[in-house]
Parts: C-alpha cells; structure tokens; sequence
C-alpha cells in the first residue's frame, strides 16, 4: 500500500474538516457573533460620546471600542477547532486515521495546517468586516473614527487573526492529548477567560511573572488588548514556545498512547 505524502494527508484532513456539518455551523456563527455585540456596542458607545468629558473625548479608542465582539468570535474558532479533531477518538476513527498515515508527526501537522489555514483566512475576514462596521456607525455618529490606514490598524486586525490561528492550534493539540471535546473546550476557554477574571485578585507579581505569559495575555500583545504586554518580538517567541512545547508533547503521547 502506498504511504500517503504530506500533500495527500493534508487533502484527507481537509475533506474530513468540510464534511462536518459543525464546521460550517461555527464558520457562519463567527461574523455573527462577533459583529453583533460590536454593533450594539459601538451604537451605544456613540450615543453616550457626548456626554464624556473633554479628556475622555480624546483618549477615547476607535478601534479598541469597534472590535470588542472577536472575543466572542474566539469561541467559535476554538469549537471549531475540537470539533475537527474530537470525533475521531469519539468514534474510534483514530484507529483508521493513523493505519492509514502511520507517520503521527505527519498526521498531526497536516490536521494541525487544515485547521489553521481555515482560521487565519475566516479570523481576518471577521477582524476586517467588524472593524469595518463599527468604524461606520462611529462615523454615521458623529464620533471619531479610524480607517484602515491609520497608525496600528492593520497590526490590530491582522493580531485578531493571529489570535484566531493561535488558540485552534491549541484546540486542536489539546483535543489530541485529551481525546474529549468537553474537556479541551474547558480548559481552552480557561485559559482565556479566567486570567482576565481573577488576575486583579491577585498579587502583582503572579500578573507579572506568570499571567502575561499565558497564551490569552501573550495574544493580547498583537491586538492591543489589556495593559502590561510583552514586546511584539517577545510575545511572538512566547507564543511559538506554547506552540511548540504542546506539539512535543501531544506528538509523543500521539506516537505512545495511540501507538496500536
């Protein structure tokens, strides 16, 4: 039997990512999700502009108040991440998965690439089109507004979609090493959520030494998100550390534990 290539495993993951129906299901709920709250929002946030005082007037944040909904888009990039790779070891079609690719390194990246390629590309088209929305309402208001060529827009939108390939690439390297659906949503979206939530209980130093160096805080770098962040070069190395000490791992326990 001839041993599939890297091309043809990627064409495999990638006819098994589209034949899910959550797929689409998530795909069409992330623009929703994420221009929605940001309409209402931004909505709100114009009509209260003029009652602000003159100093707020001028640090108020075009883009940081029109992108607020991606956040909750991130969700959705994270299901769809578990959701690609959870319902093989459900089924038990892992067994077949890895017959057929016996090389796990090769089996991983290529369901790794599939789902990254397809977050990067629907992450910025959400980035784009909420930031595009917002920053109209803003300007059909009255209220200052930002376009694509202002200082730090493109880095921002182009950051959001980063943050969308990042935390699928998580979802999809946790998903393998936990082999439940349940249990790697959980532990994404805590990551994510529960620094935000319980960092201000905290000592200092635990924000300083360890929170900013969680994947959610170290994407927060790119989009300009919270206070504190690491240097983009420093976040970036950070961020391929996570990475790559997950796909170390998760390889290994894939070659191991699914060895049969």
């Amino acid at each position: 039997m001839r041993v599939p290539d890297l091309r043809s495993t990627i064409a495999a993951e990638w006819t098994k990512l589209r034949s899910v129906r959550s797929t689409w299901l998530a795909l069409a709920l992330a623009p929703v999700v994420a221009i929605g709250p940001t309409a209402l929002f931004s909505a709100a946030v114009a009509a209260g502009h003029a009652s602000l005082s003159p100093p707020e007037q001028l640090a108020f944040d075009p883009v940081g108040n029109g992108l607020v909904g991606l956040g909750l888009a991130l969700i959705l990039f994270v299901v769809l991440a578990v959701n690609a790779t959870a319902p093989e070891f459900s089924s038990r079609m892992i067994a077949v998965s890895l017959a057929i690719t016996a090389r796990r390194g090769r089996f991983l990246a290529a369901k790794a690439l599939v789902v990254a390629a397809v977050s990067a590309v629907a992450g910025l088209v959400c980035a784009v089109v909420t930031f595009v929305v917002s920053q109209a309402i803003f300007a059909g208001a009255g209220v200052p507004s930002a376009g694509f060529g202002d200082p730090g827009v493109v880095r921002i939108l182009l950051g959001w979609g980063l943050q969308m390939v990042l935390f699928s690439l998580l979802g999809v390297l946790v998903t393998v090493l936990l082999r439940s659906a349940a249990g790697a949503i959980a532990t994404l979206l805590g990551l994510v959520y529960l620094p935000a939530i319980f960092g201000p209980m905290l000592p200092a130093w635990v924000t300083e030494y360890v929170l900013r160096y969680l994947p959610s805080a170290t994407a927060d770098s790119f989009t300009g998100n919270g206070t504190g962040n690491l240097p983009l070069w420093a976040a970036g190395l950070v961020m391929a550390a996570w990475v790559g000490l997950l796909w170390t791992v998760t390889r290994y326990v894939l070659g191991v534990r699914d060895a049969r």
